[in-house]
């Protein structure tokens, strides 16, 4: 958990050269207004990717269990 108290999950996953270069701007707002931004919809899709202990079924399935619409 960062100082802020947002919770931080990282994914251990191969890399060429075992380096990731990441930039990350977090914004807080109201689902409403920020959903018009054109970031928003990739969201979705990222999560999607990179899980190295999960298949992508067992991911859908956590995902409706939960009811989270991404």
């Amino acid at each position: 958990t960062l100082p802020s108290g947002i919770g931080l999950h990282t994914l251990r996953k191969q890399t060429r050269g075992n380096s990731v270069a990441l930039m990350l701007s977090l914004r807080w707002g109201e689902r409403d207004t920020t959903f018009a931004r054109k970031g928003t919809g990739l969201i979705g899709p990222l999560m999607n990717e990179g899980w190295f202990n999960r298949s992508t079924r067992s991911w859908f399935g956590h995902q409706s269990r939960l009811a989270v619409p991404l």
